[in-house]
């Protein structure tokens, strides 16, 4: 309930307890928003690296009351395809902790209203070793229903590229 509204209800019934619905109520939770399947399509891009690489992504989420089981089949327009499965737990109102195969220790995620912030190292392979990298990423609703998902990528705190990525059911 907005402030407003909450303020001409105390003046009007005298009411001094009348308080907004529950903070959490608005928050942009994993469960509530990638429980099933959805579909994805977006790019990597970096323009150091002169690198444009689309990619669609299917997902199939499971929820169990605590931990969200996320299992991503990822299909790159170039034809290599790669599977990964994100297992977050849930650790506090707006908070969770992830893992992933890649990922260097834990994914940390905080919810807000309309949106969440997730932000991971992982390292990605090249050659004959790989190179770890920084996720921050931004997941928010759009006013059409989907969920667009913009994550910078960097290296020693610089951006080196960016994903653009938008989920749709």
């Amino acid at each position: 309930m907005p402030a407003a509204v909450i303020t001409v209800l105390a003046l009007v019934t005298g009411e001094q307890n009348v308080h907004a619905s529950d903070k959490t109520s608005d928050l942009f939770l994993l469960e509530d928003h990638f429980v099933g399947e959805l579909t994805a399509r977006g790019a990597f891009e970096s323009k150091i690296a002169k690198v444009n690489r689309p990619f669609s992504v299917k997902t199939r989420g499971t929820w169990n009351g605590k931990t969200l089981t996320l299992v991503e089949d990822f299909f790159y327009d170039d034809g290599e395809r790669d599977r990964k499965t994100w297992r977050f737990t849930k650790t506090g109102p707006d908070t969770y902790e992830g893992t992933r195969e890649d990922v260097v220790g834990k994914a940390r995620i905080k919810s807000y209203p309309g949106r969440l912030t997730l932000k991971y190292l992982v390292d990605i392979p090249r050659g004959d070793g790989s190179i770890r990298v920084r996720f921050s990423d931004i997941i928010s609703q759009q006013e059409d229903g989907s969920i667009r998902n913009v994550a910078r990528v960097s290296k020693f705190g610089f951006k080196i590229g960016s994903v653009d990525l938008t989920f749709t059911r």
